[in-house]
């Protein structure tokens, strides 16, 4: 067994920060819980299509946004990026 006083400083393994994880669940849920406020409850199934596609068409504005700033990709797409990358890796 090695004492640890032995081992050098620069030996030691480098310790990664944990991020506070609870910080975006505020920033979606607070907004999310003011708009359910604000808006009135559709109960016509033709306005509750409406939304439906007004959501996925602003979701897809923003998407183009995101796109257009030219930030490359965020964390979830970590895992797709690196496969990409690999030339032995199918996708399909």
């Amino acid at each position: 067994m090695i004492d640890t006083a032995e081992v050098p400083r620069s030996a030691a393994p480098a310790t990664r920060h944990r991020h506070n994880r609870g910080h975006p669940i505020l920033l979606i849920s607070v907004p999310m819980n003011a708009s359910l406020m604000w808006l009135p409850h559709v109960h016509l199934v033709g306005w509750r299509i409406t939304d439906m596609l007004a959501g996925v068409l602003l979701c897809g504005v923003a998407t183009g946004m995101y796109i257009g700033a030219n930030l490359g990709p965020g964390p979830r797409d970590g895992l797709m990026t690196g496969l990409a990358r690999r030339p032995d890796a199918r996708s399909g």
